[in-house]
């Protein structure tokens, strides 16, 4: 798992530097988390404002060609702070993310 979050803040930071004051957090969490190795790693992406497919694909992209460098399948999800803070806090998925994830 250190290996794993030592590569999530890896991306946190690339996509910090070119998606400044968009991209607020990365969340890493899910089965991996638990050392589970074969898994696909399950980031949820915490944004300013709600984006369109477009900017997600190019986000995607980024996170894909560390996917190729490491050899790993990400899974990101995009949410914004406001959904996730108030809108859709209570839905199992934001709790567990919430309970259980890790921020890069």
């Amino acid at each position: 798992m250190k290996n794993d979050l030592k590569i999530v803040k890896e991306i946190k930071k690339k996509l910090i530097h070119d998606y400044s004051g968009l991209i607020e957090h990365v969340i890493f969490h899910g089965s991996r988390l638990r050392e589970k190795k074969d898994s696909d790693l399950d980031l949820l992406i915490i944004v300013s404002k709600k984006i369109n497919w477009q900017k997600e694909s190019e986000i995607f992209s980024i996170i894909y060609e560390f996917g190729l460098k490491y050899n790993i399948v990400f899974d990101p999800k995009f949410i914004t702070r406001n959904d996730f803070e108030n809108e859709h806090k209570n839905m199992p998925f934001i709790q567990s993310v919430r309970s259980h994830g890790i921020y890069a």
